[in-house]
């Protein structure tokens, strides 16, 4: 009884989105239009949120990552700016390009607020918030690389 039931509502949810799609657009709502469409025709990819501590293990639960990260800006943004040059940085290979700070801190004014954060969990307001302090190391991290 139940495996129909379940089987039934499964067969009926993809009737019940199109509906609700052709609902938004007779009432010309576009913006949920074009969300629910974007909903059906992508696949769920699941957010795997990870970080690993000092000691290399790998951290899953949001307390210790957030303590972790934590851990990382007090150590990058309290410390001294010479220390992070003995710091190595694996990167891409350095075609010569270096930005000034001034296009650096334009970048930083030109980020979209209220936009979901990227893999490292930062968001744009952030960033913005950090002022003349924060561009600066940010700048000297890009001259580094």
């Amino acid at each position: 009884m139940a495996y129909r039931v379940c089987h039934r509502k499964k067969r009926e949810l993809p009737k019940t989105k199109v509906d609700e799609i052709a609902e938004h657009h007779t009432k010309n709502e576009s913006k949920k239009y074009y969300k629910r469409i974007q909903d059906l025709a992508q696949e769920f990819k699941p957010r795997v949120n990870v970080c690993r501590d000092v000691d290399g293990k790998i951290l899953t639960e949001k307390e210790h990552i957030q303590r972790r990260w934590k851990e990382y800006f007090e150590n990058v943004l309290v410390g001294n700016l010479d220390d992070i040059d003995s710091m190595t940085f694996h990167t891409v290979e350095n075609k010569g390009i270096q930005l000034s700070y001034e296009e650096v801190t334009y970048v930083i004014k030109c980020l979209t607020n209220h936009t979901a954060p990227g893999t490292d969990q930062i968001i744009a307001e952030l960033l913005k918030k950090g002022e003349e302090n924060l561009w600066r190391r940010i700048h000297h991290f890009i001259e580094l690389i």
